[in-house]
């Protein structure tokens, strides 16, 4: 059995090239098509998925992914260049600069949920992100925060994020992951102290080293959270209720992969957001992290109001001046005619009403 980072045994492999000669027949002989390892094919399929979805059964779409995912992985490798490998126990593509791709799971996206998760524009994206990846390493490998898996801060492609320093001690506060583990830190600290008036060394020593532990991954956790309030992606949201204090915010999900926005909103919620009135209708400077397993576009995005980092007025209006005001008008937009989510963190997509 292949452990995580392995690459598959040559049985597999052989399998994989089975099944691409098996598709290739299947296509030339019931559908007349000659399939390549090239874009134009994978652009065919990608409309042939669409079109059978809904048509065939869960064995055939099983069926169809084995081939379909090996037919896209090898369409990358030709043209594209790297190898199979497994990553965490997923059977993917190792591309030039360590970018892993996953084929098997597109196509089953493709063919379960339907065209927003194009395989074709999943192919465009790959040299697009593996480029700029590389780019983004210098010496041609990825940085940790650089996986495609989504577990990033950077690599969205955008050159808008906030230019402000991020106050750690601010996110202990404000920010209710960090402020949480803070709060958590001080249970130790209590019999700290009475232990240390008794003088009863062991004890004291023990719930010592048990604040500095929780304190320290507190600090950490809102180290982490610094870093994105400084280099994350820069997004809007608007108030659309006081109480509970909820936000409506606007993300681009686009990954590069082209020039066209990939608009979502989302609803949040949260206790308080400092130096704001939270007035409905105001706008608040959020920043982003994005999640997904694409390579077209982000599968979801997690705004933070950005005054959860900093209270320098100055930098707050400078990063709200920074806001697309077509992106704000269309967030209102969306509140006026209540065609907004309704639920907390449901993720909605709309139609680039910008352009």
């Amino acid at each position: 059995m292949s452990e995580p980072n392995d690459a598959p045994e040559p049985e597999m492999l052989e399998a994989i090239r089975e099944n691409v000669v098996r598709l290739k027949e299947i296509a030339s002989r019931e559908m007349g098509v000659s399939l390549e390892l090239a874009e134009e094919s994978i652009k065919w399929i990608d409309g042939y998925i669409d079109r059978i979805r809904d048509e065939v059964d869960e064995g055939t779409k099983d069926t169809m992914i084995d081939m379909l995912g090996a037919f896209l992985g090898e369409t990358i490798i030709r043209n594209h260049g790297g190898k199979w490998e497994f990553s965490d126990g997923v059977l993917g593509v190792r591309l030039e600069g360590g970018l892993f791709a996953s084929p098997f799971s597109k196509v089953a996206k493709q063919m379960r949920e339907g065209p927003e998760h194009s395989i074709h524009g999943f192919y465009r994206a790959t040299a697009a992100m593996r480029d700029h990846l590389a780019q983004e390493s210098g010496d041609g490998g990825l940085e940790d925060d650089l996986k495609i898996e989504g577990k990033i801060i950077r690599g969205t492609f955008s050159t808008c994020t906030p230019k402000i320093r991020a106050s750690r001690l601010r996110l202990l506060h404000y920010h209710d992951a960090a402020g949480c583990l803070a709060r958590l830190a001080l249970v130790p600290a209590i019999p700290l102290i009475i232990f240390a008036l008794l003088q009863w060394t062991i004890p004291a020593v023990v719930s010592g080293l048990l604040f500095l532990a929780a304190m320290g991954l507190a600090i950490f956790v809102a180290g982490r959270i610094a870093e994105a309030s400084e280099n994350a992606v820069l997004t809007p949201s608007v108030v659309v209720s006081a109480s509970p204090l909820r936000l409506l915010a606007l993300a681009n999900m686009n990954t590069g992969a082209s020039d066209e926005p990939i608009l979502a909103m989302k609803l949040v919620e949260f206790s308080r957001i400092p130096r704001h009135s939270c007035e409905i209708g105001e706008v608040i400077p959020c920043v982003s992290v994005f999640r997904g397993d694409g390579l077209e576009k982000w599968d979801d995005f997690s705004p933070q109001p950005l005054s959860f980092a900093t209270g320098d007025m100055a930098a707050l209006q400078a990063n709200t001046d920074l806001l697309d005001p077509g992106d704000i008008a269309l967030l209102r937009k969306h509140v006026k005619e209540k065609s907004h989510p309704s639920e907390l963190r449901e993720l909605r997509w709309i139609a680039n009403e910008n352009a």
